[in-house]
């Protein structure tokens, strides 16, 4: 029946329609995957996958639609990744060969558009760091912010990760996106766990500002982690770069406020950290060195 007909029909006649087609392709793949060519067995499993993705979506809208309150972003946002589930289905199915081929590169071309359009929309100008008015709902983590921007970036690193007949170009810039939106997700429920559920309120807090360089830290030394348990030079510099950018911050914003010693040990202390990080460098690029 199609997902505007989700949105409003009675909740069983969804369930029947959505969990019923979904047990069919299930019990089609289990009785047929092995006799079955790997063009329909990649079919089904597409088929699968993506229906429950938009049953879950759409089960989520219902359930928040008279649970949130001006938070439109969360609605566009999942729309969004109605589509992008869409187009990952027709990706996907480009595994099964050239039969068709052009036709799912189109389609799943059209629906990635809507639905990085609609993610866009969530983004800039319905985000409630920017949005007067807009308030995220829900307990913190598992909130609006996590509907509109947390599962969209999830999906997005499933498909840079696993789709690995794609071209690499490709699965960079859609890696991106989803390190993108999470990092937007972790910024917003920082400010949100210091200045509550009205993103928009003018000014930073102390505590925000100390909380945003601290998952800076985090997300570096995550990088340096799996740069040096993949043994791979992309992620080193991609690590750098993210320690670059909190040594940025913490010399041009918070050490702005410090005066007298407490400003000369914050440099001593940044100072360790750079020297700290330079060793670290050159024991990783050992590794690769040796590895290669």
């Amino acid at each position: 029946p199609g997902v505007a007909w989700g949105f409003d029909a009675p909740l069983w006649q969804v369930f029947a329609a959505y969990a019923g087609a979904i047990l069919l392709f299930v019990a089609a793949y289990f009785t047929k995957r092995r006799a079955a060519l790997k063009g329909v067995g990649v079919m089904l499993e597409s088929a699968i996958w993506s229906l429950a993705g938009i049953f879950a979506s759409l089960l989520l809208i219902r359930f928040l639609q008279d649970r949130i309150v001006n938070s439109e972003f969360v609605g566009v946002s999942l729309v969004g990744l109605i589509w992008l589930i869409s187009a990952a289905n027709q990706f996907y199915r480009l595994r099964s060969g050239a039969e068709l081929r052009r036709l799912r590169i189109v389609l799943g071309s059209i629906y990635a558009a809507a639905g990085i359009g609609c993610i866009g929309i969530a983004m800039l100008p319905m985000n409630p760091l920017v949005l007067n008015g807009s308030l995220v709902n829900g307990p913190l983590i598992a909130d609006g912010l996590a509907a509109a921007y947390l599962l969209p970036a999830m999906l997005f690193v499933v498909v840079a990760v696993r789709f690995r007949h794609l071209p690499m170009v490709m699965r960079k810039v859609v890696g991106g996106l989803g390190a993108l939106l999470g990092a937007l997700y972790v910024g917003l429920e920082i400010r949100r766990w210091w200045q509550g559920n009205d993103l928009s309120v003018y000014g930073v807090l102390d505590g925000e500002l100390y909380s945003y360089t601290i998952a800076m830290m985090l997300a570096a030394i995550v990088l340096l982690v799996l740069a040096f348990l993949r043994q791979s030079a992309p992620l080193r510099k991609l690590a750098l770069v993210a320690v670059g950018l909190t040594v940025a911050k913490v010399y041009l914003i918070d050490m702005s406020g410090l005066d007298g010693l407490l400003r000369v040990v914050s440099f001593l202390v940044l100072g360790l950290v750079l020297i700290a990080m330079a060793l670290v460098n050159r024991f990783l690029q050992k590794n690769e060195t040796a590895c290669e």
